[in-house]
């Protein structure tokens, strides 16, 4: 059996970046459209293509090299749910500040050579929260495999017939799986690089 499988990407990318006095800024957008198929396929829904969209944007602006903000964004779509269900949306934040540039720090700066204090909050989704029906949203039929029977069961002269059977009922309420992220770190290091100690305080 000979099997194939193709992938098309579409995308389109916007990218800024600046700097004027104290100030930088950076933004940048990405649109993506994905689409793939195989063959042979097992089934008709197998047989459709694959299709997902998505639009992310991430902006960042700085402030003297030491106060940072970045805030981001996606806006997904998937083809697994209902119309009203397709698309996502996950916005995202975080800044960060260098203490160690501050003039209150210099006095100390021979043995605190660089202190970063950052933190962000942000939502993902995923909508593969099952591998299988393909479509969660709608009703999947399938013809069952052959059952041997007849008017008369006799040995050796039975009749075949196949049954239908409901394999998904569907549900059109199911939406993306979402899950919300903070994180809280420090950066820190002493005596020009020597040593570094990291800290990250992670929940999801």
């Amino acid at each position: 059996v000979v099997s194939a499988s193709t992938q098309w990407t579409y995308e389109g990318q916007l990218l800024h970046t600046a700097a004027w006095g104290n100030h930088q800024t950076s933004l940048v957008a990405v649109l993506q459209a994905q689409q793939s198929s195989s063959v042979p396929s097992s089934s008709l829904f197998e047989g459709l293509e694959h299709r997902n969209m998505s639009f992310s944007m991430r902006g960042s602006y700085g402030f003297k090299d030491r106060y940072f903000l970045e805030a981001s964004f996606g806006y997904n779509g998937s083809e697994r749910f209902a119309k009203q269900n397709r698309m996502g949306f996950f916005p995202a934040v975080g800044g960060a500040w260098i203490v160690s540039k501050e003039n209150f720090m210099q006095g100390i700066s021979k043995w605190i050579h660089f202190f970063k204090i950052r933190a962000s909050w942000g939502k993902v989704g995923n909508d593969g929260i099952i591998e299988t029906p393909r479509f969660v949203y709608m009703p999947q039929i399938e013809i069952s495999q052959s059952v041997f029977t007849g008017p008369n069961p006799e040995p050796g002269n039975s009749n075949p017939f196949h049954r239908y059977q409901i394999q998904n009922y569907g549900d059109p309420g199911v939406e993306w799986e979402i899950a919300e992220q903070i994180n809280l770190g420090l950066e820190t290091q002493f005596f020009k690089g020597i040593l570094e100690i990291n800290a990250d305080i992670y929940q999801e």
